[in-house]
């Protein structure tokens, strides 16, 4: 699944602790990805030289942001962890941070044209069902799995 969104729209399907992990997962996977990517960004691609050796003439420094949702994120899981935040303010916060979610997905919904899908064309439909429908499938393969 592409965005945090669609992970915890899927999640909440099963229950809020499925929620909370799928959530936790999804940001580390977003913090790998960084990590991945500035390796990468480090690496010599000559044939002739070590895979990290330093490139003459180029700056070894590599800069990169930490997305401003993963900074929040780290600090708010701090503050609520802390136990600072009362019990009332909590829930009220995941209550409403619940109803944005349904929001921001039915947004995304909207913005789906059936006009524009029909004319990509039978296969790219038929592609489109074949995949949704695997997803689901696998979904309820792996729920009751968990479940059993």
């Amino acid at each position: 699944m592409q965005s945090i969104g669609q992970v915890i729209a899927s999640a909440s399907l099963v229950n809020q602790e499925v929620v909370e992990f799928a959530t936790i997962f999804k940001i580390v996977r977003i913090i790998f990805i960084v990590v991945v990517a500035l390796t990468y960004a480090r690496m010599n691609l000559d044939e002739n030289q070590p895979l990290f050796a330093k490139k003459e003439g180029v700056s070894a420094k590599v800069k990169a942001k930490v997305p401003w949702f993963v900074l929040g994120f780290f600090i708010f899981s701090l503050i609520n962890s802390s136990g600072l935040v009362p019990e009332m303010l909590s829930v009220t916060a995941k209550t409403i941070s619940t109803q944005f979610e349904i929001i921001a997905l039915a947004a995304i919904g909207m913005r789906v044209k059936f006009a524009d899908l029909i004319k990509e064309g039978p296969k790219a439909m038929l592609y489109g069902c074949l995949t949704g429908t695997s997803q689901i499938i696998f979904a309820l393969i792996f729920i009751y799995l968990l479940f059993m």
